[in-house]
């Protein structure tokens, strides 16, 4: 682990790399190119605005890799644009020893996988594949609408120090025998976008093309290895930027902000850091809050940080210390723990831990911090541990080396063989959950909802500049949904991470936060999650205030004429149900409304209540619309009206006629109303007596419709009599006219030119509708 230090507005680095697991590797020279590969969302994403830069007091960063005493020259700015900070106990850092990317060391089998010596090897010589890591976390089940949550569209950054040459840009020409295409091939994954980038160490940081020194002999690669391939995993269809710094990494921060400026234009929604430094270096409340501000506040990125690999200790020490940045308020803080499989299956889970050895034995980091006030999205919800600091972790996934992973690492293992394993530590569980906020993000953006950040809800103005949305930040939901069994695996056994305190128990602990991540229902519901409260809207539903946008992921409910808000109803698998049940008599206001793959909607019905002037009237579009609503029914989906009545307001728009007739007829069915399309199960009950009759209000003379202003063109469908084709309620003289005047019309006729089962011809069966109703009311049938 590397460690830096900062020193005002220059930055003297020493570092410290002890490696008790692994040899010292030697390593090679790479240079690269940029692509810039990610489009931008079609949906509207939230807006950044450039990070602003401060220039931080010393702050010892430890890289979870190797820990060879290193140095690095001061470094000058060109201008004075960082505040100056002083540390506690003035500007000299002691160099802090921290956890690696650690190697199981023993040999025998574990989880069922050989574990081998630490050599090279032409295949994985042992550790958990990809099926099993995605099987256990839950990844391949996640679904937003009928599409794989697998991260698409999204793009992990991920900051490393020094240039890996084994891993090369997805457009290069010798990408197929890279790294990163050949534990793909191994493991049977497609091959991302992916891209490796350097930046400048300046006064306001850019990524560049200009990548910086090779690691040589330090090791840092391994780290490369795990943070790309296994962030790849858990996302594989996601992009991966690689941000790589000086191989001693003393411009960490400077890397921090360029993935930030570049964040919007690259899609950036994650940001994975495999390394920390104690946070007593920080030496002020004030100090910490300044890099929360400078550095972790970008709208619609979350910031993964690792919290460590020594439990609640500093490396090698005794010394209680949490890591930053994992102990920012700002930054989403990973821990360890150690992982039981199944085949591909979730087995169980407990701690990573060594009790009060766990500084020089290993553990997942965790405690308290020293200068965080408790962030508003922790008050309550730590299991009363503190009620002033800021606990970490927040969350927590697979990081024993024990339980850990095979990389192939062609560089310090060797073209043909660099496989290696078991590696782990936490720098293992970032990446994991990186993978996991980018397939959330990828939901939200196929729902239209807005990225999710980590740093509006400390209720620490100082930490939020930006003024970035409590309602987005991944903390408060992940702490809102408390130790939900459905979200997380709740980790009550194995040992503590240091005193006893530290141990795991029921809820929150300090070992492995909440607890690890049960993707398939955690990611759904980081989606599921409205931009804003609705109190019409319950159920599996998003809504999103801006867009208008409704998407229906299960059984949701309008319970509540949403008014204003006016939803696009969005349902698009067999699972998705909407209930459209608002109180008795009120109508119901939506903007559009799309059923398909299987889906249903259904307008209740008042039941005895009913009468001809107490039902529901479900109203799509807008008044004065320029283009008809979204109105959507395939070809197995249903809209169930039972005995209420629809407007579809379509302005200067197309009018909807044509397609209300196909939906209708295909219902239909020769009057047994039981095929998809636009139905009335309570027609079904009385098929010679009840119907759906629609028509163009201005063929019929409506400037209003059950009491509603139509204020323009509109198509209205109405329960009512079979053969009432002026839609008054009353089969009468004036409807048989109707029929007459089209009588044995082949084509082209609609009910209300007598065409009562929708065939489009007028003949005997409709004359028949006509007579068998013949002066029934419908307030007759009601009764």
């Amino acid at each position: 682990m590397i460690a830096i230090g900062m020193l005002n507005r220059r930055r003297a680095a020493a570092f410290d790399s002890h490696n008790s697991y692994r040899p010292s590797l030697g390593l090679a020279v790479a240079s690269g190119s940029f692509q810039a590969y990610a489009a931008q969302r079609v949906l509207e994403r939230s807006r950044r605005r450039s990070p602003r830069r401060a220039s931080l007091a010393a702050h010892t960063i430890q890289f979870l890799e190797a820990r060879r005493l290193l140095s690095a020259a001061f470094h000058h700015y060109a201008a004075p644009v960082r505040p100056v900070l002083t540390l506690t106990g003035g500007d000299t850092i002691v160099p802090v020893a921290s956890g690696p990317a650690l190697k199981h060391g023993s040999t025998g089998s574990v989880n069922g996988n050989a574990v081998s010596p630490d050599t090279g090897s032409t295949t994985p010589p042992g550790g958990l594949t990809p099926a099993q890591m995605e099987g256990a976390y839950g990844t391949p089940s996640i679904s937003f609408g009928g599409v794989a949550g697998d991260g698409t569209g999204e793009t992990i950054a991920i900051l490393d120090p020094g240039d890996d040459t084994g891993m090369v840009n997805s457009t290069a020409s010798n990408f197929s025998t890279s790294d990163l295409a050949i534990f793909d091939s191994y493991y049977g994954l497609s091959n991302p976008t992916f891209t490796k980038m350097g930046f400048t160490d300046t006064s306001t940081p850019a990524l560049t093309t200009t990548l910086p020194a090779s690691n040589g002999t330090n090791g840092n690669d391994i780290e490369i290895s795990i943070d790309v391939e296994w962030a790849h995993v858990m996302a594989p269809k996601a992009n991966i930027l690689l941000v790589e710094g000086n191989p001693n990494f003393s411009d960490i921060y400077s890397g921090v902000y360029a993935v930030n400026a570049a964040a919007s234009s690259m899609h950036i929604v994650v940001l994975s850091m495999s390394f920390g430094g104690a946070e007593s270096q920080l030496g002020s409340t004030s100090e910490e809050q300044a890099y929360d501000a400078y550095y972790f506040d970008t709208p619609g990125i979350v910031y993964c940080a690792s919290t460590g690999d020594s439990g609640a200790y500093a490396p090698g020490t005794t010394t209680i210390t949490p890591n930053f940045p994992a102990s920012s308020s700002n930054v989403l803080a990973v821990g360890g723990t150690t992982l039981s499989v199944s085949a591909n299956n979730y087995s169980s889970e407990s701690t990573w831990g060594n009790g009060t050895s766990s500084g020089s034995s290993g553990g997942g980091g965790g405690g308290f911090s020293l200068y965080e006030p408790q962030p508003t999205y922790q008050v309550g919800k730590v299991n009363g541990l503190s009620t002033t600091a800021r606990t970490i972790p927040d969350i927590a996934m697979d990081a024993n080396p024990a339980s850990g992973v095979a990389i192939y690492d062609s560089v310090d293992y060797g073209v043909g063989t660099g496989w290696s394993a078991l590696w782990g530590g936490t720098s293992l569980a970032s990446p994991l959950m990186a993978g996991l906020v980018a397939i959330a993000d990828q939901g939200r953006g196929i729902y239209g909802l807005s990225l999710l950040n980590s740093s509006g809800d400390s209720g620490q103005s100082a930490s939020n500049p930006n003024g970035n949305s409590a309602s987005l930040d991944i903390h408060n939901l992940l702490y809102g949904f408390g130790n939900s069994a459905s979200d997380f695996h709740d980790i009550t056994s194995g040992s503590s991470i240091g005193p006893s305190n530290y141990g795991p128990t029921t809820g929150y602990d300090l070992s492995t936060g909440l607890g690890s991540a049960l993707a398939t229902k955690l990611d759904e519901d980081l989606v599921a999650n409205t931009d804003a409260t609705e109190s019409w809207l319950t159920g599996a539903a998003t809504y999103n205030t801006t867009t208008h946008s409704m998407f229906v992921t299960g059984a949701a409910k309008i319970g509540a004429d949403p008014g204003s808000a006016e939803p696009i109803v969005q349902a698009s698998t067999s699972s998705d149900v909407v209930t459209l049940d608002p109180s008795s008599g009120t109508d119901i206001h939506i903007q559009g409304i799309s059923l398909t793959g299987g889906a249903s909607a259904v307008v209740t019905s008042l039941g005895v209540s009913r009468t001809v002037s107490n039902y529901h009237l479900l109203v799509v579009g807008v008044t004065g619309a320029t283009t008809a609503p979204l109105f959507t029914i395939d070809s197995i989906s249903t809209l169930d009206m039972t005995d209420n009545d629809m407007a579809i307001l379509y302005g200067s728009g197309t009018s909807p006629l044509t397609t209300v007739n196909a939906d209708i007829s295909e219902a239909y069915d020769n009057k047994l109303w039981d095929k998809p399309g636009l139905t009335s199960s309570i027609a079904k009950t009385m098929p010679s007596v009840t119907a759906l009759g629609f028509g163009e209000a201005s063929t019929l003379g409506f400037s209003t419709f059950d009491g509603l202003t139509l204020g323009g063109n509109a198509v209205v469908v109405k329960y009512t009599l079979v053969g009432d084709a002026n839609l008054d309620g009353t089969v009468n003289l004036a409807d048989y006219n109707k029929m007459l005047s089209n009588f044995n019309a082949t084509s082209g006729a609609t009910w209300t030119g007598g065409s009562f089962d929708y065939s489009g011809s007028v003949g005997l069966a409709d004359y028949n509708d006509v007579i068998h109703n013949f002066n029934q009311t419908l307030a007759n049938v009601l009764t």
